[in-house]
């Protein structure tokens, strides 16, 4: 079997996030051959999400939606009007990898989404005062209980040197979300601090709670190798919250070649 579906479903209200992968990709060039090639012998594999609604809705970053049948309704939300609501969306835009708009899905059916190299995180805010603070380009999907939002980097001048955005996505709210990772799930350290202190060498959290004090410092001079910021910065968190760490996202990223040229064989019928 070619295209499967991973241990990676999280149901919510009226609707079902379901992660699939394809087991084999082809070429169609030489150079996309070579590509393939390496993808293989890396053990790399191309993830598709499902999200199955049965009179729920979904929200799911511009750009992600392939194709959707059935009964379902679509609608761009996030922004806001008037001149005040375009100057938000123009910053928040220019600041951060993520759009400030969504697309809406309701109704019954499915959608699919383009598939991807990059890891597909499924997982669930269990309370109504859970937040989390994302990594730019990280937001994917949320259930429609989920307010999805721009928060405002205090620290602006820092924060551009760090490698982050001026405005990073935030989540709220309790329900079922999925982020784009370039590390799978099982690489994520998710460290629990209480009233504690977490240096980071650079940008290596995909998120974090909203209830942790964010910032980023210059470090002591030969403390921290600090090689990822190029800066002499340091991401420092303080508080009580998680810190969802990607120790591994340094060699992925000195390894990193773009797949390209391919297409994928799919005997499913859906």
């Amino acid at each position: 079997m070619e295209f499967r579906k991973l241990d990676q479903s999280q149901p919510g209200q009226g609707m079902q996030f379901d992660v699939y992968a394809y087991e084999r990709i082809a070429a169609n060039t030489l150079g996309g051959a070579k590509n393939v090639h390496y993808a293989r012998e890396t053990g790399m594999v191309l993830y598709q999400l499902a999200i199955e609604l049965s009179g729920g809705a979904v929200q799911l970053q511009p750009g992600a939606m392939q194709y959707v049948r059935g009964a379902v309704q679509m609608e761009t939300v996030g922004g806001g009007g008037g001149v005040g609501g375009f100057l938000r969306r123009a910053v928040t835009s220019a600041g951060t990898g993520e759009s400030s708009f969504r697309n809406r899905f309701s109704g019954h059916g499915t959608i699919w989404t383009e598939p991807t190299f990059q890891h597909l995180v499924v997982a669930t805010l269990d309370s109504p005062a859970d937040a989390l603070l994302l990594d730019d380009r990280a937001f994917y999907a949320a259930e429609d209980s989920i307010k999805v939002e721009a928060h405002v980097n205090r620290n602006i001048a820092q924060g551009m040197l760090g490698g982050e955005g001026l405005i990073q996505p935030k989540i709220s709210g309790q329900g079922a979300f999925v982020l784009e990772s370039p590390v799978p799930a099982s690489e994520l350290d998710i460290i629990d601090l209480h009233n504690d202190q977490l240096i980071l060498d650079g940008d290596l959290a995909l998120a974090f709670s909203a209830s942790l004090e964010f910032r980023i410092e210059k470090s002591q001079r030969g403390v921290l190798n600090t090689h990822r910021s190029g800066e002499g910065l340091v991401h420092v968190f303080r508080g009580t919250g998680q810190v969802w760490v990607m120790p591994t996202m340094g060699l992925a990223q000195r390894f990193e070649s773009p797949v390209q040229n391919v297409f994928v064989t799919n005997p499913t019928t859906r």
